[in-house]
C-alpha cells in the first residue's frame, strides 16, 4: 500500500515497537530544542545581548522545525491505523477488500495483517450466507440466480438452459408432525438422491423452504430432459424412514427454459416454480409439466402481495372492523367481531380471504394477531372514554398464535397495557386449531377461562366434528359456519346440521351464534330451534370502528 514508506523505513529499527517510535518521535521533537540551547550556551563563553538573542532565536527555529518534523513523523506513524480504518468502512460500505501489508513486525503490522484476515474470513462467511443455504450446505436462490445468469449467455433455440424446480408438497405437514429435524433429515435424504443424476456442470439448489431446483446447462434434447425428470421425481417420491416414521414425499416438479421462457434469472427460477406448484391437468400423469404463463401469473401475484404485505405490516396499511353479534330476544348488540382489513394504497380496501391464507404461510401472521388483539384492545378502551358501552369483543386467533405456547400470557399483558378486564374480551380458535393436539388445547383453552375471557369455537361442523372432543374442550360459545346457514330452508343436510349443533350447544350449556345469516328465512328456521345470537348482513355488514362506535350510541339512546 503506497503511502506508507516512512513507516516502512522506520519498522527498520527492530528495537522499537509502534509505542516506542511514537515516544521516541515525540522525546526528540520536544527536547531537540532545549538540547541546542544548552549546547550553543555552552560553547559561548561570554554571553552578550546580541548573542542571547541569536541564541533565543536559533532556540525558536529549532523548536519550529522541531515540532513540524515531529508532527510530520506522528502522521506519517498514525497512517497505517487510518489505512486500516478506511479499510474496514470501505468494506462495511462497499464491500471493497482491504489491501492493508502485511510484513511489519510490530503492533500496528500486526493489526494489518490481522484486518486482512479477519475480513477476508468474514467475506467468506458472508458469501456462505448469501449464496448457501446452511440446513442442507445446498447453493441457495442467490447462487443458483448467479449461476443461471453465466448460462444465459451461451443459451440459443437450439441449445437451451433449464432449470426444474422440485417442489415437495408434504413438507410443511412433515415438520408440523414430526419437527423441524426430521424436515431437514428428508430434505438430505432427496438431496441426496438428486446427486445419483449427473448434471454436466450443473447445479442442485435449495430454492425455498419445501423446494429444490436443478440447473441443466445443456438441455437440446427436450425428450431426454424429460426422461430424466421423471425418472428423477420417481426416485424422490420413493419412501423413507424419518425415525419411526415412513415417509412418502408428495413431489411436483416444474421446468422452464432459456430463452424460450426469458433470459432474465430471477424470472426463470420463478416460472420454474409457477409450474411446479401450479400444475396443470395433465400433471398428474406425466408428473411435472412446463411453465406456463397463466401459472407464473398466480405465482408472482401471490409473492407480490407477500412483499407488498410486509411492507403493508411495517407501515402499519391496516384497520378493524366490526360486525355485531346480535341478541334476537333482547334486540342488543351483545358482542362484536373484530376482523382485519388491508388499506392498500392502490387497491384500496382488501379483504381478509386475499391474504391471511398467504400471512399465514410465510410466517407473517405473527405480527398481524399481535396487532389485532392490541387495536382492538385500544378500541375498546377508546369506546368506554368516550362514555360507550362497548360489548365483549372476539378476536381470532390463528392456528399459528393458539400453538405459541405463551399466548395466555401476551393477550393478559396486552389486556393490562389497555386497561381492560379480560371479561372485555372472546377468542375465537378454530375447529382445526383446537384439534391439533387436543391436550394442549384443553389446557391453553382452561388457563384463557380461568383468566376470565369466553372462549368461542369457529368453524365448528367444518373439520374433525368429534362429539368427544367437543366435551372435553373448555369453551362457552359454539359458532355454526355459514357453509350450513346458507339455504338452510332448501338444503336438508344443512338444516340437519344446524338443528344438531343448535340443540348439542343447548345440552352442554353453551351458547350457539348462526354466522352468516343473510336472509329472514334463515333467520326464522334458525329461531324456531332455539338459536338466539345471529351474526350476518342480515344484521349488519362488518363496520369501521367509528361507524361501530356511531351504532352503539344510537341503540343507547
Amino acid at each position: 500500500m503506497t503511502g506508507l514508506w516512512l513507516y516502512q523505513r522506520l519498522d527498520r529499527l527492530r528495537f522499537l515497537n509502534y509505542r516506542g517510535k511514537i515516544m521516541v518521535t515525540a522525546f526528540l521533537g520536544t527536547h531537540v530544542p532545549l538540547l541546542a540551547i544548552v549546547v550553543l550556551m555552552l560553547l559561548l563563553t561570554s554571553p552578550d545581548f546580541s548573542t542571547t538573542v541569536w541564541v533565543l532565536s536559533v532556540a525558536l527555529v529549532a523548536t519550529l522545525v522541531g515540532t513540524a518534523v515531529t508532527l510530520y513523523v506522528l502522521n506519517e506513524l498514525l497512517k497505517p491505523i487510518r489505512a486500516t480504518a478506511k479499510s474496514l468502512r470501505d468494506y462495511i460500505g462497499r464491500r471493497v477488500m482491504p489491501q492493508l501489508p502485511g510484513n511489519f513486525r510490530d503492533e500496528v503490522g500486526v493489526l494489518m495483517a490481522d484486518t486482512n484476515f479477519t475480513v477476508e474470513r468474514l467475506d467468506e462467511t458472508i458469501r456462505q450466507l448469501e449464496f448457501s443455504d446452511p440446513e442442507t450446505g445446498l447453493p441457495n436462490r442467490a447462487a443458483l440466480e448467479q449461476a443461471l445468469a453465466k448460462k444465459i449467455g451461451t443459451a440459443t433455440e437450439s441449445k437451451p438452459v433449464a432449470i426444474v424446480a422440485i417442489h415437495i408438497g408434504n413438507l410443511r405437514s412433515i415438520l408440523a408432525a414430526s419437527g423441524g429435524d426430521a424436515g431437514i433429515e428428508v430434505l438430505r435424504t432427496l438431496v441426496l438422491r438428486l446427486h445419483r443424476y449427473p448434471l454436466n456442470d450443473g447445479l442442485v439448489a435449495r430454492v425455498d423452504s419445501d423446494a429444490l431446483a436443478l440447473l441443466v446447462p445443456d438441455a437440446a434434447d427436450v425428450a431426454a430432459l424429460e426422461g430424466t425428470v421423471r425418472r428423477v421425481l420417481a426416485d424422490l417420491r420413493e419412501p423413507l424412514s424419518v425415525g419411526t416414521l415412513q415417509i412418502a414425499p408428495t413431489i411436483t416438479a416444474g421446468i422452464a427454459l432459456a430463452p424460450a421462457d426469458g433470459n432474465d434469472p430471477r424470472d426463470l427460477v420463478a416460472r420454474a416454480m409457477a409450474a411446479a406448484t401450479n400444475p396443470e391437468e395433465d400433471a398428474p400423469a406425466r408428473g411435472f409439466h412446463f411453465h406456463s404463463v397463466a401459472a407464473a401469473n398466480d405465482l408472482l401475484g401471490r409473492w407480490r402481495i407477500e412483499a407488498d404485505l410486509r411492507v403493508a405490516i411495517d407501515r402499519g396499511d391496516f384497520e378493524l372492523h366490526y360486525q355485531p353479534v346480535i341478541s334476537r330476544s333482547s334486540g342488543k348488540t351483545v358482542g362484536a367481531e373484530a376482523l382485519i382489513r388491508w388499506r392498500h394504497p392502490e387497491q384500496g380496501l382488501i379483504a381478509p380471504g386475499l391474504f391471511i391464507p398467504i400471512a399465514e404461510e410465510s410466517g407473517l401472521i405473527d405480527g398481524l394477531g399481535r396487532w389485532v388483539m392490541t387495536d382492538a384492545c385500544n378500541q375498546i378502551r377508546s369506546w368506554r372514554a368516550a362514555g360507550l358501552q362497548a360489548p365483549r369483543i372476539s378476536v381470532n386467533l390463528s392456528a399459528r398464535q393458539f400453538q405459541d405456547k405463551s399466548v395466555d400470557a401476551w393477550i393478559a399483558g396486552t389486556l393490562k397495557q389497555a386497561g381492560l378486564e379480560p371479561s372485555a374480551l372472546e377468542v375465537e380458535i378454530t375447529e382445526s386449531a383446537a384439534m391439533r393436539d387436543l391436550d394442549y388445547a384443553v389446557e391453553t383453552l382452561g388457563r384463557l377461562r380461568a383468566m376470565g375471557m369466553l372462549v368461542a369455537l369457529d368453524d365448528f361442523g367444518t373439520g374433525y366434528s368429534s362429539l368427544t372432543y367437543l366435551k372435553a374442550l373448555p369453551i362457552d360459545v359454539l359458532k355454526i359456519d355459514q357453509a350450513f346457514v346458507r339455504n338452510i330452508g332448501g338444503d336438508g343436510g344443512n338444516a340437519a346440521i344446524c338443528g344438531a349443533v343448535i340443540a348439542l350447544a343447548r345440552g352442554l350449556g353453551l351458547q350457539v351464534i348462526a354466522e352468516g345469516v343473510e336472509e329472514e328465512a334463515e333467520l326464522a328456521w334458525l329461531e324456531d330451534k332455539g338459536c338466539d345470537l345471529f351474526q350476518g348482513f342480515y344484521f349488519a355488514r362488518p363496520m369501521p370502528a367509528e361507524a361501530f362506535g356511531q351504532r352503539l350510541l344510537t341503540r343507547a339512546a
